[in-house]
C-alpha cells in the first residue's frame, strides 16, 4: 500500500487518465480519428514495397522448412559463410504462414492491420489523456511521424508491444502495476524484432521516476529501495532475451548496426523535409508548446521520458516510428495541462454509433476494393527481369545486384545468389563500402568485381556500373526494359 504521500507523488509522476473514450461522448474529433486510423489501414493495402520484406520471407521460409535458426549465411556472395542472428525470426515465421495461406495478399494485410491497430492505440492513448480536439492534433501528428515505418516489416510489431510497454513501466512508477510483467513481455520481444532492448531501457528510466516519486527527505537509502525493483526487473529483462533460441549473442545485436548507418537511409539522420520528419519535429515542438503553456508542472521523470524519445527519434530515420509512439501519451498529457478551451459539442449517443458503424463499413468496402484492384507487386517490379536473369545463365545465377534488389532475388530467384541484400550486419563494414563504390564505378571498382566472380547482373539502366561491365569488361546485355536490364559476361551466356 502507498502511503498518502507517495500517492501524492506519484500522481506528478504518471496522472491518470481524465477522460473516457466511450461513443457517448464523442463529437467529430472523434469521427474524423476513426476516418484517420482506417484510411492509412487501407491505404497500406497497397502492393508490397519495402525491399527487405523479401528476404525476411525467405529467412521464415528457410526456419520452418529445417525446424532451426541459422547460425551462418546460406546465400549471399559478399557474406558467405558469416554469422547471421536471425533476431527477428518468429516475425519471419509469421509472414511465412501468411504468404503460404494468402499470397502476397497477406503481407498486405499484415501491414494494414498492423498499421490500424497501431494507430487505433495511439488515438485512445491520446482521447485517454487530454480534449478531443488537442487529441485529434496529437494523432494526425503520429500518422505523418510513424508512416516512415509502415513497411511490411517485424518492426510494425515492435512498435505495437511499445505502446504497453511504455504503459506498464509509467503504471509501475506509479505503484499501479508490477514493473515485473516486463520481463515476459522482453522475451516474446527478443523473438519477433530487434527493436526488444527498448524494454529495459524504459524499465531502467522507470527506475529514475522510482527515486524522484520519493520527497527529498525520505533519504538515500528509501530512494534505493524504491528503485530497486525497477533496476533488478531491467537486468532480468535483457537476462530473458539472452534465453530466447538466439542466446546471448542477442544481447551484443543492437550496437552492431551503428557502423552500417553510413550506407543505409533509413539510418540517417531524419529529414525534417520528409512526411515523418514534419510529424516528428511537429511533435516536439508541440510539446515545447504545451510545456511553455502547461498550467502544472512536469516531473523529473517525465522530463526523462520526454528527453529520451526526443532523442531516439533524432538519432536514425528508423528510430523517428518508435520515437513518435513513446511521445504519444506525453504530448497529449502535457496538452491537457493546458488550460481547458470552452468544451465543444458531442452527438447523441446513436448518431455517434451510427456514424462509427457508416465509417466502419466504409473502411472494409475500400479495403475490399482495394484489395481485389491492386496487382500484387507493383509496376516496376523485375519479375520479367527476374525471369530472363535465371534464363541468361547456366547453373547458380551468381548476381551483381542494386542493394534494395538482394531480398527480391533472395525470394523470387531462390537459387540466385546475390552479391549483397538488406541483411547489412552481416558483412564485413569494408565490403559494403567497396561495394557500392563498385556500383557507382569508384576507387578500385574492377577489382571488388573480380573477387565476387559474377557471372551476372540485374541493375538500374542508369546504374554507373551497366556502361562499365558492358564498355569496359565486354559483358553483353541478355535483357533490358525502362527500369531494369540484365547483362552477362561474354562466356556466361547460353548456346
Amino acid at each position: 500500500m502507498l502511503t498518502v504521500q507517495e500517492r501524492a507523488a506519484t500522481r506528478l509522476v504518471a496522472p491518470r487518465p481524465e477522460h473516457r473514450v466511450a461513443v457517448s461522448g464523442w463529437g467529430v474529433p472523434h469521427l474524423v480519428a476513426v476516418a484517420l486510423v482506417l484510411g492509412a489501414a487501407v491505404f497500406c493495402l497497397a502492393p508490397p514495397s519495402d525491399p527487405d520484406v523479401w528476404w525476411h520471407l525467405r529467412a521464415g521460409d528457410l526456419i520452418r522448412d529445417t525446424h532451426a535458426l541459422p547460425d551462418a549465411d546460406p546465400w549471399s556472395l559478399g557474406a558467405a559463410g558469416r554469422e547471421w542472428v536471425a533476431h527477428s525470426w518468429l516475425a519471419e515465421v509469421l509472414l511465412s504462414l501468411l504468404h503460404s495461406a494468402l499470397g502476397l495478399k497477406g503481407l498486405v494485410l499484415f501491414r494494414a492491420v498492423a498499421v490500424g491497430a497501431l494507430l487505433a492505440a495511439l488515438a485512445v492513448q491520446a482521447f485517454r489523456r487530454t480534449t478531443p480536439a488537442r487529441a485529434l492534433l496529437v494523432l494526425a501528428l503520429a500518422v505523418l511521424a510513424t508512416k516512415g515505418g509502415w513497411g511490411e516489416r517485424p518492426q510494425l510489431l515492435s512498435f505495437l508491444l511499445l505502446i504497453p510497454t511504455a504503459q506498464l513501466v509509467r503504471s509501475a512508477v506509479a505503484g499501479a502495476r508490477s514493473v515485473w510483467w516486463v520481463v515476459p513481455i522482453t522475451y516474446l520481444w527478443a523473438n519477433l524484432h530487434g527493436l526488444w532492448f527498448l524494454a529495459p531501457v524504459l524499465v531502467a528510466l522507470g527506475a529514475l521516476g522510482a527515486w524522484t516519486a520519493e520527497p527529498a527527505a525520505a533519504g538515500v537509502r528509501v530512494r534505493a529501495l524504491r528503485a530497486r525493483p525497477f533496476v533488478l526487473a531491467a537486468a532480468a529483462a535483457a537476462a530473458a532475451a539472452a534465453l530466447t533460441p538466439n542466446g546471448p549473442v542477442l544481447l551484443a545485436q543492437p550496437f552492431r548496426v551503428n557502423g552500417y548507418a553510413q550506407f543505409v537511409s533509413e539510418w540517417g539522420p531524419v529529414d525534417v523535409h520528409s512526411v515523418w520528419g514534419i510529424g516528428f519535429f511537429g511533435m516536439v515542438l508541440a510539446f515545447v508548446w504545451a510545456y511553455g503553456k502547461g498550467s502544472r508542472p512536469l516531473g523529473a521523470y517525465e522530463l526523462t521520458s520526454v528527453s529520451f524519445a526526443i532523442g531516439l527519434g533524432l538519432l536514425y530515420t528508423r528510430t523517428v516510428a518508435p520515437a513518435a509512439v513513446l511521445l504519444v501519451p506525453l504530448l497529449a498529457e502535457a496538452l491537457g495541462r493546458m488550460p481547458a478551451p470552452r468544451r465543444s459539442g458531442t452527438f447523441p449517443p446513436a448518431f455517434s454509433a451510427i456514424a462509427l458503424g457508416t465509417l466502419l463499413l466504409l473502411g472494409t468496402a475500400g479495403a475490399t476494393v482495394v484489395l481485389t484492384q491492386q496487382p500484387d507487386l507493383p509496376p516496376a517490379a523485375p519479375v520479367a527481369a527476374t525471369d530472363a536473369l535465371v534464363d541468361a545463365v547456366d547453373g547458380t545465377p551468381r548476381v551483381l545486384n542494386e542493394y534494395a534488389l538482394g531480398g527480391w532475388l533472395l525470394h523470387f530467384a531462390p537459387g540466385a545468389r546475390p552479391a549483397i541484400d538488406g541483411r547489412a550486419e552481416i558483412y564485413p563494414v569494408d565490403f559494403v563500402a567497396d561495394y557500392l563504390h563498385a556500383i557507382r564505378m569508384v576507387g578500385d571498382w574492377e577489382h571488388t568485381v573480380e573477387q565476387l566472380r559474377p557471372n551476372s547482373a540485374l541493375l538500374h539502366p542508369d546504374t554507373p556500373l551497366v556502361n562499365g561491365l558492358r564498355d569496359q569488361l565486354g559483358w553483353q546485355v541478355a535483357y533490358e526494359d525502362a527500369d531494369w536490364v540484365v547483362l552477362v559476361p561474354p562466356d556466361a551466356t547460353r548456346p
